[in-house]
């Protein structure tokens, strides 16, 4: 196969796995270069971890029997210990690991921009052939030289197929078993089964190195092997059922998009009759609505719509990126820069009759008045244009001070970075 992550590598590679069915390995997937990019994607994700004392939420540490660390002494392990300058990540972990261990770290794409942005790349052919799955994509980030996988024999989350980039240096097997084999060895029900070795005989075997993909589909059971220290990169479909979609679409809304409105709502006198409120949930939902007298399908649509909106506007990653810092800074920041949008996301908009826009930057979604001034910049943006932002504001019919207020927001969302 070719080492270009092309129509025609992911045509072959659908072949291959009979469209996501079969497991599968593609050896010498990629070169050097994006295993370098890849490498030190891995690297930013977990200096960021520590510099910000981020290691509990989706962070794993097993020792070398397998158990799982506890969060302090994980923490210590690692804020106690924190890498050197331009320390190699590997090199750190032997330094200060001197057992087998096994680090499982969930959210890739969040605390690596140079992860999202490479594998969202990579992926884009492919997601043009067969489409974005529902729920987005997630990176999980497997480093060590563990031995067994430490969730023993398992399957994964239902339809998440997973995509395994290896990095290396050590190689790494994956042992799989069909249903009614594995059924008939151990019974039915059997999760994270660590009794492996008796019936390894009767597993299929999958080998992989350095610039190798493994595919796996998400309904078979299976356990990882990692003898010497390795780096893997796996991105997980999130495919789902539909009784999850329906779950995560209104988790959204609730959480990103249902207004604030933080005023008391008294006692109802005569409360199983007494509908007031009623009246206060409604109006509080409706304001989310660009619709006048909206029926329920305008409801359903627009969650589902922001849902969607905010997934594309950030490349189809799950999960956010972390905001970037704006406290020391004001708009007039902005002034004799140069900007452009942070490629290879796109900002997502919504034009409501020029009263307003809905904006939806890196997964989040912004309302602002509507100006022709700010709809150009979008689409100038969006066209891979610089901005020489006091050029632009010479053209504008706004104040310079409106202008400058959205640039300070795009660039708190991640939406545009400055290039001078």
């Amino acid at each position: 196969m070719k080492t270009i992550f092309d129509k025609n590598f992911w045509n072959e590679f659908i072949d291959v796995n009979e469209n996501f069915n079969q497991a599968c390995v593609i050896e010498n997937a990629f070169n050097e270069n994006f295993k370098n990019s890849l490498y030190q994607g891995v690297t930013e994700s977990f200096y960021n971890r520590v510099e910000n004392n981020n290691l509990i939420n989706g962070f794993r540490l097993y020792n070398d029997k397998g158990e799982l660390v506890k969060n302090q002494n994980t923490i210590e392990i690692f804020t106690k210990n924190p890498p050197k300058e331009n320390e190699d990540i590997i090199l750190y972990f032997e330094r200060i690991i001197k057992t087998r261990f096994g680090i499982i770290m969930n959210f890739g794409e969040v605390f690596s921009e140079l992860l999202g942005k490479n594998i969202f790349q990579a992926l884009e052919p492919l997601y043009k052939l067969v489409g974005y799955p529902p729920l987005g994509n997630e990176i999980t980030i497997f480093i060590g030289n563990y031995g067994w996988t430490p969730l023993g024999i398992h399957k994964d989350h239902t339809g998440e197929n997973v995509l395994h980039f290896h990095l290396g240096p050590g190689r790494k097997q994956m042992y799989i078993w069909d249903d009614e084999t594995y059924e008939k060895l151990v019974g039915k029900n059997v999760i994270n089964n660590k009794e492996i070795e008796p019936i390894l005989n009767y597993a299929k075997k999958f080998d992989f190195g350095e610039g190798d993909i493994f595919y796996m589909p998400w309904f078979v059971n299976h356990v990882g092997y990692t003898e010497d220290i390795s780096i893997g990169v796996s991105l997980w479909f999130h495919s789902s059922d539909i009784f999850s979609y329906s779950k995560k679409v209104i988790k959204h809304f609730l959480t990103q998009f249902i207004p604030n409105d933080t005023r008391i709502i008294p006692p109802q006198i005569d409360y199983l009759n007494n509908h007031d409120t009623y009246e206060y949930f409604k109006k509080n939902i409706l304001k989310t609505l660009n619709k006048e007298n909206p029926n329920l399908n305008d409801f359903l649509m627009s969650i589902y719509l922001d849902f969607k909106y905010s997934l594309f506007s950030n490349g189809g990653w799950a999960n956010c990126p972390p905001e970037n810092k704006i406290e020391s800074i004001d708009y007039t920041y902005f002034e004799y820069k140069i900007i452009e949008l942070s490629k290879p996301f796109k900002i997502i908009y919504n034009n409501f009759n020029n009263e307003k826009l809905d904006i939806y930057i890196r997964g989040r979604k912004t309302r602002i008045k509507y100006f022709k001034d700010f709809e150009n910049l979008l689409n100038k943006l969006n066209n891979d244009e610089k901005i020489v932002v006091n050029d632009f504001i010479e053209t504008l019919s706004i104040p310079k001070e409106a202008f400058l207020y959205i640039l300070l927001t795009l660039y708190k969302h991640r939406g545009i970075v400055i290039i001078e």
